[in-house]
Protein backbone atom coordinates (compact mmCIF):
# COMPACT_ATOMS: atom_id res chain seq x y z
CA UNK A 1 0.00 0.00 0.00
CA UNK A 2 0.99 3.66 -0.68
CA UNK A 3 0.87 6.29 2.82
CA UNK A 4 -0.73 9.29 1.42
CA UNK A 5 -0.56 12.28 3.82
CA UNK A 6 -3.36 15.45 3.29
CA UNK A 7 -0.53 17.92 1.75
CA UNK A 8 0.79 15.44 -0.67
CA UNK A 9 3.97 14.58 0.66
CA UNK A 10 5.53 10.99 1.39
CA UNK A 11 3.50 8.82 -0.92
CA UNK A 12 5.91 6.62 -0.21
CA UNK A 13 5.19 2.47 -0.11
CA UNK A 14 7.23 1.47 2.91
CA UNK A 15 8.21 -2.72 2.61
CA UNK A 16 10.46 -3.84 5.51
CA UNK A 17 10.72 -6.79 7.46
CA UNK A 18 8.63 -9.48 7.74
CA UNK A 19 6.68 -9.97 10.76
CA UNK A 20 8.48 -13.56 11.60
CA UNK A 21 11.82 -11.64 11.16
CA UNK A 22 11.23 -8.40 12.79
CA UNK A 23 12.31 -9.68 15.90
CA UNK A 24 15.26 -11.53 14.63
CA UNK A 25 16.22 -8.37 12.93
CA UNK A 26 16.24 -6.56 16.40
CA UNK A 27 18.19 -9.34 17.90
CA UNK A 28 21.12 -9.23 15.32
CA UNK A 29 20.94 -5.38 15.37
CA UNK A 30 21.83 -5.64 18.90
CA UNK A 31 24.55 -8.48 18.86
CA UNK A 32 25.92 -6.36 16.06
CA UNK A 33 26.00 -3.68 18.43
CA UNK A 34 28.25 -5.59 20.72
CA UNK A 35 30.19 -7.20 18.58
CA UNK A 36 31.18 -4.02 17.01
CA UNK A 37 31.67 -2.93 20.50
CA UNK A 38 34.21 -5.64 21.09
CA UNK A 39 36.57 -5.03 18.33
CA UNK A 40 36.15 -1.41 17.94
CA UNK A 41 39.63 -0.81 17.18
CA UNK A 42 40.79 -4.39 16.36
CA UNK A 43 41.53 -6.11 12.38
CA UNK A 44 39.77 -9.22 11.66
CA UNK A 45 39.86 -11.91 8.94
CA UNK A 46 36.18 -10.91 8.19
CA UNK A 47 35.92 -9.16 4.36
CA UNK A 48 35.07 -5.26 5.21
CA UNK A 49 32.73 -5.34 1.58
CA UNK A 50 32.56 -2.38 0.13
CA UNK A 51 29.94 -0.26 -2.22
CA UNK A 52 28.75 -1.74 -5.25
CA UNK A 53 27.29 -0.44 -8.24
CA UNK A 54 25.61 1.81 -9.30
CA UNK A 55 27.57 4.14 -6.17
CA UNK A 56 29.40 7.35 -6.62
CA UNK A 57 32.16 7.31 -8.98
CA UNK A 58 34.38 9.57 -10.55
CA UNK A 59 34.58 9.04 -14.56
CA UNK A 60 35.62 10.75 -17.77
CA UNK A 61 33.82 13.58 -19.54
CA UNK A 62 33.06 12.72 -23.27
CA UNK A 63 34.16 15.07 -26.11
CA UNK A 64 30.68 16.62 -27.32
CA UNK A 65 29.36 16.05 -30.56
CA UNK A 66 26.54 18.37 -31.96
CA UNK A 67 23.90 18.55 -29.36
CA UNK A 68 20.96 16.59 -29.95
CA UNK A 69 17.16 19.12 -29.51
CA UNK A 70 16.15 18.92 -26.22
CA UNK A 71 12.68 16.55 -25.18
CA UNK A 72 9.87 18.35 -24.05
CA UNK A 73 9.29 18.66 -20.37
CA UNK A 74 7.97 15.42 -19.18
CA UNK A 75 5.03 15.05 -16.54
CA UNK A 76 6.53 14.26 -13.49
CA UNK A 77 3.40 12.30 -12.01
CA UNK A 78 3.68 10.25 -15.58
CA UNK A 79 7.41 9.29 -14.99
CA UNK A 80 8.30 5.40 -14.91
CA UNK A 81 11.95 4.70 -13.77
CA UNK A 82 14.02 2.44 -15.86
CA UNK A 83 17.74 3.06 -14.24
CA UNK A 84 19.47 5.49 -11.31
CA UNK A 85 21.78 5.98 -9.59
CA UNK A 86 23.36 8.15 -6.98
CA UNK A 87 26.72 10.54 -6.72
CA UNK A 88 26.93 11.20 -3.39
CA UNK A 89 24.64 10.82 -0.27
CA UNK A 90 21.90 14.05 -1.68
CA UNK A 91 22.39 14.02 -5.50
CA UNK A 92 20.55 11.54 -7.86
CA UNK A 93 19.21 10.97 -10.95
CA UNK A 94 17.14 8.50 -12.56
CA UNK A 95 16.12 7.41 -16.61
CA UNK A 96 12.63 6.63 -17.54
CA UNK A 97 9.95 7.35 -20.00
CA UNK A 98 6.92 9.80 -18.95
CA UNK A 99 4.00 11.74 -20.81
CA UNK A 100 5.90 14.68 -22.75
CA UNK A 101 3.01 17.22 -24.27
CA UNK A 102 1.27 14.85 -25.95
CA UNK A 103 3.42 11.73 -26.60
CA UNK A 104 5.76 9.29 -24.92
CA UNK A 105 9.03 10.18 -24.44
CA UNK A 106 12.54 9.68 -22.07
CA UNK A 107 13.25 11.64 -19.42
CA UNK A 108 15.34 12.41 -16.97
CA UNK A 109 14.17 13.40 -12.99
CA UNK A 110 16.56 14.93 -11.02
CA UNK A 111 16.54 14.98 -6.47
CA UNK A 112 19.09 17.08 -4.13
CA UNK A 113 17.35 16.10 -0.87
CA UNK A 114 18.58 12.14 -1.05
CA UNK A 115 15.29 11.03 -2.92
CA UNK A 116 12.57 12.45 -0.73
CA UNK A 117 11.12 14.61 -3.83
CA UNK A 118 12.16 15.00 -7.66
CA UNK A 119 12.13 17.26 -10.43
CA UNK A 120 12.28 16.77 -14.07
CA UNK A 121 15.75 17.30 -15.81
CA UNK A 122 16.23 16.94 -19.66
CA UNK A 123 16.23 13.56 -20.81
CA UNK A 124 18.24 12.35 -23.87
CA UNK A 125 16.69 13.48 -26.95
CA UNK A 126 16.17 9.37 -28.53
CA UNK A 127 13.36 7.62 -28.70
CA UNK A 128 11.72 5.60 -25.84
CA UNK A 129 12.98 2.04 -25.44
CA UNK A 130 16.62 3.07 -27.13
CA UNK A 131 18.29 3.54 -23.40
CA UNK A 132 17.87 0.92 -20.81
CA UNK A 133 20.55 2.13 -17.88
CA UNK A 134 21.81 5.37 -16.40
CA UNK A 135 25.17 5.75 -14.73
CA UNK A 136 26.29 9.43 -13.67
CA UNK A 137 29.92 10.02 -12.29
CA UNK A 138 29.35 13.10 -11.08
CA UNK A 139 26.58 15.43 -10.84
CA UNK A 140 28.19 17.14 -14.26
CA UNK A 141 29.17 13.79 -16.01
CA UNK A 142 26.42 11.39 -16.86
CA UNK A 143 25.99 8.47 -19.34
CA UNK A 144 22.63 6.59 -20.62
CA UNK A 145 22.91 3.35 -22.38
CA UNK A 146 21.39 0.83 -24.67
CA UNK A 147 22.47 -2.21 -26.42
CA UNK A 148 23.76 0.02 -29.48
CA UNK A 149 23.41 3.59 -28.04
CA UNK A 150 25.66 5.73 -25.85
CA UNK A 151 24.45 9.02 -24.94
CA UNK A 152 26.35 11.70 -22.37
CA UNK A 153 25.97 14.69 -20.92
CA UNK A 154 28.63 17.35 -19.40
CA UNK A 155 26.19 19.26 -17.58
CA UNK A 156 24.00 17.30 -15.17
CA UNK A 157 21.22 16.57 -17.86
CA UNK A 158 20.80 20.21 -19.74
CA UNK A 159 21.99 18.78 -22.78
CA UNK A 160 22.92 15.22 -23.99
CA UNK A 161 25.54 14.29 -26.49
CA UNK A 162 25.50 11.23 -28.75
CA UNK A 163 28.92 9.57 -27.98
CA UNK A 164 30.85 6.04 -29.29
CA UNK A 165 31.38 2.86 -27.14
CA UNK A 166 33.72 0.31 -28.12
CA UNK A 167 32.76 -1.83 -31.05
CA UNK A 168 30.15 -0.06 -32.39
CA UNK A 169 31.39 0.15 -36.17
CA UNK A 170 31.81 -3.35 -36.24
CA UNK A 171 28.34 -3.63 -34.88
CA UNK A 172 29.30 -4.82 -31.42
CA UNK A 173 26.10 -5.00 -28.19
CA UNK A 174 27.15 -2.66 -25.68
CA UNK A 175 26.31 -4.53 -22.37
CA UNK A 176 27.27 -2.45 -19.54
CA UNK A 177 28.83 0.59 -18.45
CA UNK A 178 30.79 1.86 -15.35
CA UNK A 179 32.96 4.24 -13.93
CA UNK A 180 35.91 4.05 -10.95
CA UNK A 181 38.59 6.98 -10.31
CA UNK A 182 39.78 8.29 -13.57
CA UNK A 183 38.46 5.49 -15.88
CA UNK A 184 34.70 4.63 -17.82
CA UNK A 185 34.94 1.03 -18.33
CA UNK A 186 32.68 -0.42 -21.18
CA UNK A 187 31.53 -4.31 -21.63
CA UNK A 188 30.91 -5.25 -25.17
CA UNK A 189 30.01 -8.45 -27.11
CA UNK A 190 31.01 -8.88 -30.87
CA UNK A 191 27.07 -10.50 -30.94
CA UNK A 192 24.84 -12.18 -28.89
CA UNK A 193 25.96 -14.65 -27.17
CA UNK A 194 29.91 -13.85 -28.72
CA UNK A 195 33.20 -13.45 -26.75
CA UNK A 196 32.58 -10.47 -24.42
CA UNK A 197 36.06 -7.53 -24.43
CA UNK A 198 36.09 -4.69 -22.11
CA UNK A 199 37.70 -1.82 -22.58
CA UNK A 200 38.46 1.67 -20.67
CA UNK A 201 38.41 5.34 -21.41
CA UNK A 202 40.40 7.91 -19.63
CA UNK A 203 39.12 10.93 -17.86
CA UNK A 204 38.45 13.82 -20.43
CA UNK A 205 39.88 11.24 -23.46
CA UNK A 206 37.15 9.45 -24.72
CA UNK A 207 39.53 6.98 -26.82
CA UNK A 208 38.94 3.45 -25.95
CA UNK A 209 41.06 1.00 -25.53
CA UNK A 210 41.08 -2.55 -24.75
CA UNK A 211 42.18 -3.97 -21.45
CA UNK A 212 44.84 -6.46 -21.89
CA UNK A 213 43.48 -9.76 -20.87
CA UNK A 214 40.00 -8.94 -19.93
CA UNK A 215 38.46 -11.08 -22.57
CA UNK A 216 36.24 -13.85 -22.02
CA UNK A 217 33.77 -16.67 -24.35
CA UNK A 218 30.31 -15.75 -23.83
CA UNK A 219 28.70 -18.10 -21.22
CA UNK A 220 26.33 -21.10 -22.59
CA UNK A 221 23.85 -19.77 -19.70
CA UNK A 222 23.32 -17.15 -17.57
CA UNK A 223 24.70 -13.04 -18.58
CA UNK A 224 28.35 -11.90 -17.79
CA UNK A 225 28.20 -9.51 -14.62
CA UNK A 226 30.61 -7.02 -14.85
CA UNK A 227 31.80 -5.19 -11.55
CA UNK A 228 34.01 -2.18 -11.15
CA UNK A 229 34.99 -0.26 -7.59
CA UNK A 230 38.25 1.53 -6.58
CA UNK A 231 40.26 1.44 -9.68
CA UNK A 232 39.46 -2.68 -10.00
CA UNK A 233 37.20 -4.29 -11.79
CA UNK A 234 36.14 -7.74 -12.61
CA UNK A 235 33.73 -9.60 -15.08
CA UNK A 236 32.20 -12.84 -14.54
CA UNK A 237 30.77 -15.16 -17.37
CA UNK A 238 29.99 -19.03 -17.42
CA UNK A 239 32.77 -20.93 -15.65
CA UNK A 240 35.60 -17.94 -15.66
CA UNK A 241 36.23 -14.35 -14.02
CA UNK A 242 38.66 -12.00 -15.38
CA UNK A 243 40.13 -9.00 -13.36
CA UNK A 244 42.81 -6.36 -12.24
CA UNK A 245 44.04 -2.96 -11.77
CA UNK A 246 41.65 -0.76 -14.30
CA UNK A 247 45.02 0.78 -15.87
CA UNK A 248 46.55 -2.32 -16.11
CA UNK A 249 45.85 -5.73 -17.51
CA UNK A 250 43.91 -8.48 -16.36
CA UNK A 251 44.13 -12.03 -14.65
CA UNK A 252 41.84 -15.15 -15.71
CA UNK A 253 40.78 -17.49 -12.83
CA UNK A 254 37.97 -20.03 -12.50
CA UNK A 255 34.56 -18.58 -11.22
CA UNK A 256 34.47 -21.21 -8.35
CA UNK A 257 30.92 -21.66 -9.32
CA UNK A 258 30.28 -25.39 -9.51
CA UNK A 259 29.26 -27.08 -13.27
CA UNK A 260 25.39 -26.79 -12.13
CA UNK A 261 25.59 -23.73 -10.67
CA UNK A 262 26.10 -21.44 -13.46
CA UNK A 263 22.68 -20.67 -14.37
CA UNK A 264 22.84 -17.22 -13.01
CA UNK A 265 26.35 -15.63 -11.94
CA UNK A 266 26.56 -12.67 -9.57
CA UNK A 267 29.43 -10.71 -8.56
CA UNK A 268 30.14 -7.82 -5.89
CA UNK A 269 34.12 -6.38 -6.15
CA UNK A 270 35.62 -4.65 -2.97
CA UNK A 271 39.12 -3.34 -3.02
CA UNK A 272 38.59 -1.18 0.33
CA UNK A 273 40.54 -3.21 2.31
CA UNK A 274 42.64 -4.98 -0.18
CA UNK A 275 43.39 -5.27 -4.28
CA UNK A 276 41.28 -8.18 -5.28
CA UNK A 277 38.27 -9.03 -2.92
CA UNK A 278 35.01 -9.52 -4.44
CA UNK A 279 31.90 -11.12 -3.18
CA UNK A 280 30.32 -14.28 -5.57
CA UNK A 281 26.83 -15.78 -5.79
CA UNK A 282 26.11 -19.11 -8.30
CA UNK A 283 22.45 -20.18 -8.67
CA UNK A 284 21.74 -23.20 -10.73
CA UNK A 285 18.41 -23.74 -12.81
CA UNK A 286 15.01 -23.07 -11.35
CA UNK A 287 13.20 -25.60 -10.08
CA UNK A 288 9.78 -24.51 -9.69
CA UNK A 289 9.80 -21.53 -7.04
CA UNK A 290 13.36 -22.94 -6.02
CA UNK A 291 17.26 -22.79 -7.06
CA UNK A 292 20.26 -24.22 -5.75
CA UNK A 293 22.42 -21.40 -4.88
CA UNK A 294 25.83 -21.24 -2.66
CA UNK A 295 28.39 -17.76 -1.89
CA UNK A 296 31.37 -17.33 -1.30
CA UNK A 297 34.19 -14.05 -1.48
CA UNK A 298 37.86 -14.28 -3.11
CA UNK A 299 40.60 -11.98 -1.57
CA UNK A 300 42.84 -12.48 -4.41
CA UNK A 301 41.35 -12.07 -7.38
CA UNK A 302 39.75 -15.43 -7.90
CA UNK A 303 42.67 -18.05 -7.21
CA UNK A 304 41.27 -19.03 -4.45
CA UNK A 305 37.06 -18.84 -2.89
CA UNK A 306 36.09 -19.52 0.78
CA UNK A 307 32.64 -19.69 1.82
CA UNK A 308 30.64 -16.71 3.18
CA UNK A 309 29.62 -17.26 6.85
CA UNK A 310 31.69 -15.86 9.77
CA UNK A 311 31.66 -19.27 12.07
CA UNK A 312 29.82 -22.00 9.32
CA UNK A 313 28.82 -22.14 6.27
CA UNK A 314 25.87 -19.66 5.28
CA UNK A 315 23.90 -21.56 2.93
CA UNK A 316 21.73 -18.85 0.43
CA UNK A 317 17.94 -18.86 0.04
CA UNK A 318 16.69 -21.58 -2.22
CA UNK A 319 13.75 -19.51 -3.42
CA UNK A 320 13.85 -17.84 -6.73
CA UNK A 321 16.71 -17.00 -8.76
CA UNK A 322 19.89 -15.08 -7.98
CA UNK A 323 19.61 -11.84 -9.75
CA UNK A 324 21.83 -9.58 -7.84
CA UNK A 325 24.23 -8.40 -5.21
CA UNK A 326 25.95 -6.20 -3.38
CA UNK A 327 27.82 -4.52 -0.74
CA UNK A 328 28.18 -1.51 1.52
CA UNK A 329 31.00 -0.50 3.22
CA UNK A 330 29.71 -1.21 6.50
CA UNK A 331 30.45 -4.56 6.25
CA UNK A 332 27.07 -5.86 4.95
CA UNK A 333 26.81 -8.10 1.87
CA UNK A 334 23.29 -8.55 -0.23
CA UNK A 335 21.18 -10.64 -2.70
CA UNK A 336 18.22 -10.12 -4.53
CA UNK A 337 16.33 -13.17 -5.76
CA UNK A 338 12.92 -13.17 -8.18
CA UNK A 339 10.13 -15.60 -7.97
CA UNK A 340 6.41 -15.28 -7.65
CA UNK A 341 8.05 -11.88 -5.66
CA UNK A 342 11.14 -9.76 -5.52
CA UNK A 343 12.97 -10.47 -2.30
CA UNK A 344 16.33 -9.09 -0.10
CA UNK A 345 18.41 -10.98 1.89
CA UNK A 346 21.31 -9.41 4.19
CA UNK A 347 24.36 -11.79 5.19
CA UNK A 348 24.46 -11.59 8.87
CA UNK A 349 27.40 -13.42 9.28
CA UNK A 350 26.54 -16.41 9.79
CA UNK A 351 23.21 -17.14 7.45
CA UNK A 352 21.34 -14.83 4.67
CA UNK A 353 18.29 -13.19 6.49
CA UNK A 354 15.66 -12.04 4.67
CA UNK A 355 15.28 -8.20 4.94
CA UNK A 356 12.27 -7.64 2.52
CA UNK A 357 10.17 -10.82 1.33
CA UNK A 358 7.87 -9.30 -1.21
CA UNK A 359 8.68 -6.62 -3.62
CA UNK A 360 6.51 -5.85 -6.82
CA UNK A 361 5.31 -9.01 -8.96
CA UNK A 362 8.74 -10.87 -9.68
CA UNK A 363 10.33 -8.39 -11.71
CA UNK A 364 14.23 -8.51 -12.57
CA UNK A 365 16.45 -6.18 -11.29
CA UNK A 366 17.70 -3.54 -13.06
CA UNK A 367 20.29 -1.38 -10.45
CA UNK A 368 21.15 -2.61 -7.56
CA UNK A 369 23.51 -1.20 -4.47
CA UNK A 370 24.55 0.63 -1.71
CA UNK A 371 25.81 4.42 -1.61
CA UNK A 372 26.96 4.72 1.55
CA UNK A 373 26.49 2.62 5.16
CA UNK A 374 22.96 3.37 5.27
CA UNK A 375 21.61 4.17 1.66
CA UNK A 376 21.05 1.52 -1.39
CA UNK A 377 18.35 1.76 -4.06
CA UNK A 378 16.74 -1.36 -6.36
CA UNK A 379 15.45 -0.62 -9.57
CA UNK A 380 12.95 -3.33 -11.07
CA UNK A 381 12.08 -3.94 -14.28
CA UNK A 382 8.67 -4.09 -15.93
CA UNK A 383 6.49 -7.14 -15.05
CA UNK A 384 4.89 -6.81 -18.40
CA UNK A 385 6.08 -6.64 -22.15
CA UNK A 386 4.61 -5.03 -25.37
CA UNK A 387 2.75 -2.40 -23.26
CA UNK A 388 4.14 0.72 -21.23
CA UNK A 389 6.94 0.05 -18.76
CA UNK A 390 6.08 -0.05 -15.44
CA UNK A 391 9.29 -0.19 -13.54
CA UNK A 392 9.77 0.75 -9.50
CA UNK A 393 12.81 2.80 -8.30
CA UNK A 394 12.91 1.42 -3.99
CA UNK A 395 15.26 3.23 -1.67
CA UNK A 396 16.36 2.59 1.64
CA UNK A 397 18.38 4.72 4.38
CA UNK A 398 18.42 2.38 7.22
CA UNK A 399 21.02 0.25 5.31
CA UNK A 400 18.62 -2.32 3.84
CA UNK A 401 15.57 -2.61 7.01
CA UNK A 402 12.75 -0.88 5.11
CA UNK A 403 12.72 0.10 1.44
CA UNK A 404 10.73 2.87 -0.22
CA UNK A 405 9.13 3.15 -3.73
CA UNK A 406 9.73 6.73 -4.66
CA UNK A 407 6.58 8.67 -5.71
CA UNK A 408 7.94 10.60 -8.68
CA UNK A 409 4.92 13.76 -8.60
CA UNK A 410 6.59 14.58 -5.11
CA UNK A 411 8.46 17.65 -5.98
CA UNK A 412 9.22 19.17 -2.73
CA UNK A 413 9.38 17.79 0.60
CA UNK A 414 7.79 18.14 3.60
CA UNK A 415 8.39 21.40 6.21
CA UNK A 416 10.37 21.35 9.17
CA UNK A 417 9.26 19.30 11.77
CA UNK A 418 8.59 22.06 14.83
CA UNK A 419 7.55 20.53 18.69
CA UNK A 420 4.45 20.74 18.46
CA UNK A 421 3.85 18.32 16.47
CA UNK A 422 6.78 15.87 17.76
CA UNK A 423 6.31 13.41 20.80
CA UNK A 424 9.43 11.54 22.18
CA UNK A 425 10.03 8.34 23.95
CA UNK A 426 13.28 5.94 25.30
CA UNK A 427 14.23 3.19 22.82
CA UNK A 428 17.00 0.68 23.56
CA UNK A 429 19.01 1.01 26.69
CA UNK A 430 22.14 -0.84 28.20
CA UNK A 431 25.95 -1.25 28.21
CA UNK A 432 28.44 -3.48 26.52
CA UNK A 433 31.70 -3.71 26.93
CA UNK A 434 32.26 -0.52 28.70
CA UNK A 435 30.28 1.83 26.95
CA UNK A 436 26.66 2.81 27.60
CA UNK A 437 23.88 3.42 24.91
CA UNK A 438 20.46 4.72 24.93
CA UNK A 439 18.08 4.83 21.62
CA UNK A 440 15.57 8.33 21.43
CA UNK A 441 12.99 7.61 19.27
CA UNK A 442 11.36 10.68 17.21
CA UNK A 443 7.52 10.38 16.30
CA UNK A 444 5.15 13.07 14.79
CA UNK A 445 1.46 13.76 15.51
CA UNK A 446 0.35 15.14 12.63
CA UNK A 447 1.48 15.28 9.41
CA UNK A 448 5.23 14.12 7.62
CA UNK A 449 7.78 16.76 8.67
CA UNK A 450 11.67 16.95 7.84
CA UNK A 451 14.36 16.71 10.33
CA UNK A 452 18.60 17.07 9.59
CA UNK A 453 21.45 16.33 11.56
CA UNK A 454 22.10 16.16 15.09
CA UNK A 455 19.88 17.23 17.94
CA UNK A 456 20.62 19.53 21.01
CA UNK A 457 20.35 17.38 24.16
CA UNK A 458 20.88 18.31 27.52
CA UNK A 459 20.97 15.26 30.27
CA UNK A 460 19.76 16.35 33.98
CA UNK A 461 20.53 14.40 36.93
CA UNK A 462 19.86 13.97 40.27
CA UNK A 463 22.35 13.71 43.00
CA UNK A 464 23.47 17.62 42.76
CA UNK A 465 24.68 16.42 39.11
CA UNK A 466 24.63 19.56 36.82
CA UNK A 467 23.26 19.10 33.74
CA UNK A 468 25.00 18.48 30.58
CA UNK A 469 25.23 19.08 27.01
CA UNK A 470 25.53 16.04 24.44
CA UNK A 471 28.26 16.57 22.32
CA UNK A 472 27.70 15.97 18.54
CA UNK A 473 29.61 13.35 16.94
CA UNK A 474 29.83 11.28 13.88
CA UNK A 475 30.89 8.09 15.34
CA UNK A 476 31.17 6.24 18.43
CA UNK A 477 32.23 2.77 19.94
CA UNK A 478 28.54 2.32 20.43
CA UNK A 479 27.30 3.97 16.69
CA UNK A 480 28.55 3.88 13.71
CA UNK A 481 28.88 6.56 11.07
CA UNK A 482 26.05 7.77 8.85
CA UNK A 483 25.40 10.07 6.22
CA UNK A 484 24.32 13.73 7.34
CA UNK A 485 20.69 13.41 4.85
CA UNK A 486 17.35 14.71 5.95
CA UNK A 487 15.24 12.39 7.15
CA UNK A 488 11.20 12.69 7.38
CA UNK A 489 9.01 11.84 10.11
CA UNK A 490 5.35 10.40 9.39
CA UNK A 491 3.04 8.36 10.87
CA UNK A 492 4.17 4.90 11.47
CA UNK A 493 7.74 6.14 10.45
CA UNK A 494 9.90 7.63 13.34
CA UNK A 495 12.85 8.80 13.63
CA UNK A 496 15.39 7.89 16.16
CA UNK A 497 19.60 9.08 17.62
CA UNK A 498 22.13 7.80 19.81
CA UNK A 499 23.89 8.89 23.17
CA UNK A 500 26.76 6.73 24.23
CA UNK A 501 29.04 7.12 26.76
CA UNK A 502 31.75 5.11 28.86
CA UNK A 503 30.57 3.07 32.04
CA UNK A 504 33.17 2.79 34.00
CA UNK A 505 34.19 6.19 36.82
CA UNK A 506 36.91 8.32 36.12
CA UNK A 507 39.61 9.43 38.38
CA UNK A 508 38.99 9.26 41.90
CA UNK A 509 35.32 8.62 41.72
CA UNK A 510 33.38 5.73 42.75
CA UNK A 511 30.43 5.92 40.63
CA UNK A 512 29.14 7.53 37.27
CA UNK A 513 25.97 10.63 37.29
CA UNK A 514 22.81 9.82 37.20
CA UNK A 515 20.60 11.08 34.43
CA UNK A 516 16.90 11.38 35.17
CA UNK A 517 15.79 13.64 32.18
CA UNK A 518 16.52 14.42 28.99
CA UNK A 519 15.66 17.26 26.97
CA UNK A 520 15.33 18.20 22.92
CA UNK A 521 15.52 20.97 21.70
CA UNK A 522 13.91 21.09 17.97
CA UNK A 523 12.30 24.55 16.25
CA UNK A 524 9.57 26.03 18.60
CA UNK A 525 10.36 24.72 21.52
CA UNK A 526 11.70 22.35 23.56
CA UNK A 527 10.66 18.32 24.65
CA UNK A 528 11.57 16.53 27.63
CA UNK A 529 11.53 13.00 28.80
CA UNK A 530 12.18 10.88 31.82
CA UNK A 531 15.44 8.20 31.54
CA UNK A 532 17.13 6.36 33.68
CA UNK A 533 20.40 6.82 32.29
CA UNK A 534 23.95 6.37 34.18
CA UNK A 535 27.16 8.11 32.16
CA UNK A 536 30.59 8.38 32.87
CA UNK A 537 32.76 10.30 30.86
CA UNK A 538 31.03 13.52 30.40
CA UNK A 539 29.59 15.34 27.78
CA UNK A 540 28.00 11.90 26.62
CA UNK A 541 28.24 11.37 22.77
CA UNK A 542 25.16 11.87 20.44
CA UNK A 543 24.66 10.69 16.91
CA UNK A 544 22.92 12.40 14.02
CA UNK A 545 19.02 11.90 13.71
CA UNK A 546 19.06 8.49 11.68
CA UNK A 547 15.36 7.10 9.68
CA UNK A 548 13.85 4.17 11.66
CA UNK A 549 14.58 2.92 14.54
CA UNK A 550 16.51 -0.02 13.60
CA UNK A 551 20.00 1.62 15.02
CA UNK A 552 23.12 2.60 13.75
CA UNK A 553 25.38 0.25 15.16
CA UNK A 554 28.05 -1.31 13.28
CA UNK A 555 27.22 -4.72 11.71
Amino acid sequence: MKRVSSDGHAKLRRVGLTADSLARFVALAASALIVAVGLSGCQTSTPRWAPAAPTPRASPSLAPSDPLPLSATPSPSTFTPISATFVSALDGFALGIATCGGSVCTALEVTTDAGWSWVPGTGPAVPPGSLDHLRFANQDDGYAYGPQELEATLDGGAQWFRSTYPGEADGAVLLDLEASGDWLVALVSAREGGSLQVSRSPVGRPVWTPIPGATLSGASQGAPDLSVVGGWGFLLSGPSVVGGELSGAWTPHATGCPANLQASERLAADTAESPGWFLLGCSGPEEGASAPKVTMFSTDGGATYQPTGYTSLATPPSTGQLDAMATSDSGAAYMVTTAADTSVYLLDGAEWEALVGSLGPGQQVKDFGFTNVAQGLLVLDSPTSGARAQGELYLTRDAGATWEEVDFSITAPPGQCLVANLSMAAGVQGAALGNTIAQIILQTRGAPCSMEGYPVVTLSGADGYAATTAQPSPSSYIFQARPEIPVVISEGTPASFYLSDTDAPQGDASSCPEFTSLTVSVPGGTMSSSIDLSMCTLPPLVSIVVEGVHGLSAG
